[in-house]
């Protein structure tokens, strides 16, 4: 999926997700924006009217991600270890679902994806909003970029 967008309540509810699991950086917000982007903050609310709950699940520490999603009412688990961390099935413990139930959204390959091929979760990749410019990030993206010629870096 190019965003967030066009994951909608519908496409979800079709999907047998009953909340979502969503990283931060670069799928909802700008790495280290304080809000989301209008597109990230509009797909947010149109889950919350839906009644869809939200679990952020970052590798980023706590601080950033607590002023991201206090302010929006949104549960999180920061430095959840993805791909292979605790965080995933701590979210699904905080949220009383099973793995069938969500859905984790997110923006890398070899985070978020693999992340939810490890834990079982099932997965919708989006692009990055933005171009990396750390080095170690670009390098991770044009490695996603020689497995998905699609994929943005």
């Amino acid at each position: 999926m190019d965003s967030v967008r066009e994951i909608t309540p519908t496409l979800l509810r079709e999907i047998g997700a009953r909340a979502v699991l969503t990283d931060l950086d670069n799928t909802i917000a700008l790495h280290d924006a304080p809000r989301p982007t209008e597109e990230g903050a509009a797909w947010l609310r149109s889950l919350k009217d839906a009644g869809i709950p939200v679990f952020v699940v970052s590798n980023n520490h706590y601080e950033r991600v607590a002023k991201f999603c206090e302010p929006l009412g949104v549960g999180f688990i920061p430095k959840s270890g993805k791909p292979f961390g605790r965080g995933i099935p701590r979210a699904l413990r905080e949220l009383g679902l099973r793995r069938n139930e969500v859905v984790l959204v997110g923006d890398q390959l070899f985070t978020d994806v693999l992340a939810a091929s490890w834990h079982r979760v099932p997965c919708i990749l989006t692009q990055p909003i933005e171009l990396e410019t750390k080095p170690f990030l670009r390098f991770k993206r044009v490695l996603e970029h020689l497995i998905d010629p699609k994929r943005r870096y």
